[in-house]
């Protein structure tokens, strides 16, 4: 985990960092949880990473703990929207403001307009694309 470490404390010269857990489906978590326990170990060691370098930690691969049912996920290990709005909630609004600030120093919107036609953010869908989309129209008129 040091070199990870590294990489992390590297990472926030110039950047903010975010960890990402997507959650398993909960009959997949609880299958591979009992066949491989370092599926836990690593999520505890992110986990710890997170807390000694100060950085933002969303979601988890225990679907349980991150608020999601069985019917939030396609198979076993891809969830759906709803799951990944209650992970991200909050989130749009900040991704908003730091994409400004960027543009503003930089005079440039693609990292903006990138998760927006990437589809990080689903704009029709959710409850955080809808909010995306209305600070987006707010800052851009």
């Amino acid at each position: 985990m040091m070199l990870f470490e590294k990489l992390v404390e590297r990472l926030k010269e110039n950047s903010e960092v975010w960890l990402f857990l997507p959650p398993y489906h909960p009959e997949a978590y609880k299958s591979i949880v009992s066949k491989v326990p370092m599926v836990g170990e690593t999520e505890n060691a992110l986990r710890s990473l997170a807390e000694n370098t100060n950085i933002q930690i969303f979601g988890s691969y225990d679907p349980d703990r991150a608020s999601c049912t069985e019917d939030e996920f396609f198979d076993g290990m891809h969830p759906k929207a709803s799951c990944l709005t209650k992970i991200f909630t909050g989130l749009g609004e900040r991704c908003v403001s730091l994409s400004l600030q960027q543009m503003s120093a930089h005079g440039d919107s693609t990292a903006l307009f990138y998760f927006l036609v990437s589809g990080v953010v689903d704009t029709t869908e959710s409850i955080f694309g809808r909010r995306w989309t209305q600070l987006l129209r707010h800052h851009m008129v």
